[in-house]
């Protein structure tokens, strides 16, 4: 019974009346709605997988810019498991075509040319050499020696990209400045400054001369602006400080600089001449590696090369170290010469010795005649 006086509003449940809501909740799944949310489910678990898959397939694969001709590049998608470690005979596609806009001639895989970022250069690269890139960006340049930069379209936007892309990125000048001055570069500084940043009287630019001196603890930097390039700009270094030989220096090219060095009676300027952008020239080096190979024979060094066209120096010299050791003790001189020295050596040592005359008894045998 109600208490007079008081009303029980629409929206009071009693203990006994149960929500149509919550019992429609509670209720178990029709098949319909079974088969929709397995559906769901599957389509979630598709969806994340094909991810998974595209993000793994990234991850193994990186891009190579090539050009065999001049004109267009070809792409290329190449798989690389172990990147930032590569080399370019994991790639079939890049080594055939290569080889057939070389005409398949022998030297084909020394005109292998990969674009450097840390020298921002081309550097000439065996197939087989094995070298640690960047992380980011995933991409090489390959050009062949034959195809020069400003026959190769697209390659000046293509090193601004990687550049600009990657870890390269110079904080205080732009990428393009650093393409206008490269020597092959066909990009030029459309933006000239007509005046330059004028400074009032009571604040004058310091002195280049005076901020270096001993006695200032301020280092001058210079202007953005400034076309003069300083002793200490990376690109004013030029010359590579890599050792020669090194693992990128081809058998073959030896080879060529061997019969060149013999036809020219000299070994600098052949040597300079495929070696020179890359390597400094060192004289003694160059001495032994002349001196190894006549040790050797260029003969068997030729007989070797028809076996493993792809065979750097260094592999060669391990094959015939004792040969290279004799180059710096001087044991390979000449060992016929050595055998008749060691020779002659110990018939001096088996000739009879001189009987010792006593001078006193041959004055009294006199003084008795």
């Amino acid at each position: 019974a109600l208490i007079p006086g008081y009303s029980v509003s629409s929206s009071y449940k009693f203990p006994n009346q149960v929500d149509p809501v919550l019992t429609s909740r509670s209720s178990p799944l029709k098949p319909i709605g079974h088969f929709e949310y397995h559906q769901n489910l599957q389509a979630v678990e598709l969806l994340a997988n094909s991810r998974k898959a595209a993000k793994s397939v990234a991850v193994r694969t990186i891009l190579i810019e090539l050009w065999t001709k001049a004109g267009s590049s070809t792409m290329i998608h190449a798989e690389a498991p172990h990147w930032p470690l590569f080399s370019l005979q994991e790639s079939q596609i890049v080594l055939d075509r290569c080889r057939k806009a070389s005409s398949n001639t022998g030297d084909w895989e020394s005109e292998i040319h990969v674009w450097n970022m840390d020298q921002f250069r081309w550097i000439s690269l065996a197939p087989t050499c094995t070298l640690t890139y960047p992380l980011i960006p995933r991409k090489l340049l390959v050009r062949l020696e034959r195809v020069s930069d400003n026959d190769c379209t697209g390659l000046q936007d293509a090193i601004l990209k990687m550049t600009t892309e990657g870890p390269y990125e110079p904080l205080t000048t732009p990428a393009r400045c650093i393409l206008a001055n490269l020597p092959s570069s066909g990009l030029t500084n459309t933006h000239t400054v007509q005046d330059k940043h004028k400074t009032p009287e009571s604040f004058p630019l310091p002195s280049p001369s005076k901020v270096n001196s001993k006695n200032s603890d301020i280092e001058w930097i210079g202007s953005s602006l400034e076309t003069k390039v300083g002793p200490e700009d990376p690109l004013m270094k030029g010359r590579s400080t890599s050792k020669w030989p090194d693992s990128r220096v081809l058998l073959h090219q030896i080879m060529r600089w061997h019969v060149s060095s013999k036809s020219e009676c000299n070994l600098q300027d052949p040597w300079c001449k495929i070696f020179g952008d890359m390597y400094d020239y060192g004289h003694t080096t160059v001495y032994r590696v002349r001196k190894w190979i006549s040790l050797v024979g260029a003969e068997q060094l030729e007989l070797l090369l028809h076996d493993y066209p792809s065979m750097t120096l260094i592999e060669a010299r391990k094959m015939y170290f004792q040969e290279w050791l004799d180059t710096k003790n001087g044991g390979g001189k000449d060992k016929n010469q050595h055998k008749q020295k060691s020779a002659g050596q110990r018939v001096e040592v088996e000739k009879p010795k001189r009987p010792k005359v006593d001078h006193g008894q041959a004055l009294l045998l006199g003084a008795i005649h």
